[in-house]
């Protein structure tokens, strides 16, 4: 949505080694970090910082992100960071000092976890008919898992790492 990435540092840990099971009340070792942050520059030259930390947030929502570019600023925001289930709102705020706007999502009046599934097929069954391609391809997935590897391999050497060009619908 903003660009790719050109290069990135990341620093990924695990604060709680241990996670309680909601079904049982057992626990049982965390298999995953539960803090990621990355600084990185982006092809375009503009900058990128972004964290993730898990467990709920003692004040405000769970999920904000910050888009500043020249004439204003987006701010999206969901109750929880898990956006694939989260029903989003996005804010305009200009920079001339008027009120925010809230930007009206088309569709958002039935999101739910089923939504991305939905959409998924949705665009594969129009690229079928269409021979378009906008459903995520094999090649696109694997340009995430490196990018995710790359965030990892950072935290672990303290390196700054170059990204490769991502393909498909990603490069846009």
């Amino acid at each position: 949505m903003l660009g790719s990435i050109r290069e990135l540092s990341a620093n990924v840990h695990t604060r709680y080694p241990r996670v309680k099971v909601l079904d049982s009340g057992t626990y049982i070792e965390a298999d995953a970090p539960d803090y990621i942050s990355v600084i990185a520059s982006l092809t375009n030259g503009a900058p990128l910082s972004m964290e993730y930390t898990g467990g709920h947030p003692v004040y405000g929502d769970a999920f904000s992100w910050q888009i500043e570019g020249t004439t204003g600023q987006l701010v999206i925001t969901a109750s929880t960071g898990h956006t694939q289930l989260a029903n989003i709102a996005i804010t305009r705020y200009s920079p001339s000092g008027q009120e925010p706007e809230r930007i009206e999502i088309a569709g958002m009046d039935h999101f739910g976890p089923h939504t991305n599934v939905k959409e998924i097929y949705r665009r594969l069954a129009s690229d079928i008919l269409n021979g378009t391609q906008t459903a995520p391809s094999f090649e696109e997935a694997v340009w995430l898992h490196k990018l995710i590897d790359d965030i990892r391999l950072s935290s672990r050497t303290g390196q700054r790492i170059s990204q490769a060009t991502p393909v498909g619908n990603l490069a846009y």
